[in-house]
């Protein structure tokens, strides 16, 4: 439920946000001009990137094919190297029969041929091991007892069987003698061994050796001031050599030796967010070059911030381009929206020459705005004048209603004031009979000289007084009346025969429904921008049902022919828009007297 009422109000935010043609518009064109700008930046970047990591990968690779040459060269030495000792101590082996002296002139002789190789292919040490019974297996130099492999940390084992091939082993931290090694006795190296075997008895072996320090100066001399790791590893995952010193020895993790190793084709391997490079070197060792990502980014960064640096100028100009074009799309639109939405019912129409100024309308090279606003000027216009013809008749029925209403209530009054005169005869009260005939005459010299249907108040108030003056002739003493008005209220107009039926209720039903005489007082004052009467009595007063029901009729501006009539009359009258849009309302009490308020909108003759 909630998610649903979040799901509503966000789909309405949505719609309200881009409800506005124009607002979708320029969503729009700065979707279509902007959304393929990003495009372009990811796909530049993407581009830039790739281009970029080819060609570092391309060039580390030639540098990689470099270093392997090198590396297989040096390890090509090596290798001679150890085949010429392997034959000049496979010769010394079978000179065992000789005289000492002619022994030891081979031995004097073999010696200095392997120093020579040492020197000349510049190694660090060449190892012969022989059987402890050699009497030159104490030179403890260059020829050694084979049991002094140990000294080198090398396993009979590890040498055995393995004739004239190659055996390729790294050693840390090995004790040469002094004479070789003054400054550092633990040297790490990388041997080349070969050894004889025979009857499963050893009868020499030796290796030539270099040390691990010449492979890692090497390998950082090819990456100078790059974050690139280069480093040769054997097949048991030890670093042999490393452009950072430090971490000769250690051992490459399993998993990550397997899937550098799996496929050595030259191709780049993505591990660990670095690139891979894996050539195999001529022993079984392999050179593996680490190429960070990070290296890749920073060599386009360059490239990069001049891709992103143009979109960021060129996006605002889009923006500006985009919104500066919208807005000119839709100026004739919102011209036309804006007229539409403040066209009302009202007196004063528009225009054609008003309209044409408003929207510019060129009907030579005009486009669908401006035929639209064409088609609604005349539109507007048709619809202005008929408005002014249904206003018009309007009015007349308006006037014809009063007239009714006003033609209705003249007989109404004649008829109960010859209904006095008529009850006057007949009790033998001639003389008053004669002076209300006499007013009456007056009376209605008075009424037929104001034929418009709104007169002013002072008019109305002349109308009343005569015709509180006709029934205090019949009546006498019964009731007694006041007029109070402020001052200038009585220039304004109010419709003909307002308070007449109103003072005609407060005499017929407020004296014979009472047991003392009754006042009447009419107060007439200023509202806010209304005319407020107040005709207050204090006869009977009216039944709250009754009272009730009267509001009610009132309040519906009913007009009842039945009862009520001249009240329903007066109320009809001015609740008309045209003679002030009035409203009345009573307040009365059984014993305490009825009070009407008559309120309606302050009109002049000139209005």
């Amino acid at each position: 439920m909630v998610q649903y009422y979040f799901h509503n109000k966000f789909t309405h935010g949505i719609r309200k946000l881009f409800h506005r043609f124009r607002t979708r518009l320029i969503t729009c064109f700065l979707l279509c001009s902007i959304f393929p700008f990003f495009i372009i930046g990811i796909i530049s970047y993407r581009t830039t990137y790739s281009l970029a990591q080819e060609k570092i990968l391309q060039s580390v690779y030639v540098s990689n094919t470099q270093l392997v040459q090198q590396l297989n060269s040096r390890f090509s030495q090596m290798a001679n190297v150890a085949d010429s000792v392997n034959n000049y101590v496979y010769s010394l082996t079978g000179k065992t029969e000789k005289s000492f002296s002619e022994y030891m002139d081979y031995f004097s002789n073999a010696r200095s041929n392997i120093n020579s190789l040492n020197n000349n292919f510049h190694l660090f040490q060449t190892c012969v091991f022989l059987p402890d019974s050699y009497l030159i297996s104490k030179e403890g130099l260059m020829f050694y007892g084979i049991s002094g492999l140990k000294m080198y940390d090398i396993d009979k084992a590890e040498l055995s069987g393995i004739g004239v091939t190659n055996k390729w082993l790294y050693r840390s931290n090995l004790a040469f003698p002094v004479m070789l090694s003054p400054n550092d006795r633990s040297i790490d190296s990388i041997l080349c061994c070969q050894s004889l075997t025979r009857d499963n008895r050893m009868i020499y072996a030796l290796f030539t050796s270099i040390k691990s320090d010449e492979l890692s100066g090497l390998l950082a001399d090819s990456f100078l001031d790059t974050p690139i790791v280069s480093y040769i590893c054997t097949s048991n995952r030890q670093i042999v050599a490393h452009n950072n010193k430090s971490m000769v020895g250690a051992y490459l993790k399993t998993d990550k030796f397997n899937r550098l190793t799996a496929q050595v084709n030259g191709a780049p391997i993505n591990w660990d967010e670095n690139q891979y490079l894996v050539q195999p070197l001529n022993n079984g060792f392999y050179l593996i070059t680490e190429v960070p990502t990070t290296y890749i980014t920073n060599n386009i960064k360059p490239v990069i911030g001049t891709i992103f640096t143009s979109l960021l100028i060129m996006v605002p100009v889009m923006i500006g381009i985009t919104v500066f074009i919208s807005l000119n799309l839709t100026k004739k639109l919102s011209r036309l929206t804006r007229v539409v939405r403040s066209t009302k019912i009202r007196s004063n129409k528009i225009t054609a020459k008003e309209f044409g100024h408003l929207f510019k309308i060129n009907s030579e090279y005009g486009d669908e705005i401006d035929d639209l606003a064409s088609t609604y000027e005349g539109m507007l216009q048709t619809i202005d004048h008929n408005l002014a013809n249904i206003l018009e008749l309007s009015v007349m029925e308006e006037k014809l209603k009063y007239q009714l209403l006003q033609s209705q209530i003249n007989p109404h009054f004649l008829y109960n004031i010859l209904g006095t005169i008529q009850t006057c005869l007949t009790i033998g009260k001639t003389d008053i009979a004669h002076q209300m005939i006499s007013g009456l005459s007056k009376f209605y010299r008075m009424t037929l000289r104001k034929n418009n249907d709104l007169i002013t108040i002072r008019d109305e108030l002349e109308i009343a007084t005569l015709y509180l003056e006709l029934e205090h002739l019949c009546r006498e003493d019964s009731f007694t009346w006041e007029i109070n008005y402020e001052d200038g209220i009585e220039n304004f107009m109010i419709c003909k025969f307002t308070l007449q039926p109103f003072l005609e209720n407060c005499l017929l039903h407020g004296i014979e429904r009472s047991n003392h005489p009754i006042h009447i007082k009419i107060d007439l004052k200023y509202g806010d921008d209304t005319i407020i009467i107040t005709i207050e009595d204090n006869g009977a007063g009216i039944p709250e049902n009754y009272l009730s029901n009267l509001q009610h009729s009132l309040d519906e501006h009913n007009v009842d022919y039945s009862k009520n009539f001249g009240i329903s009359n007066v109320n009809a009258r001015i609740a008309s828009t045209l003679y002030g849009s009035g409203r009345i309302k009573l307040q009365s009490k059984v014993g305490s007297g009825t009070t009407v308020t008559i309120e309606f909108q302050q009109i002049l003759d000139k209005d």
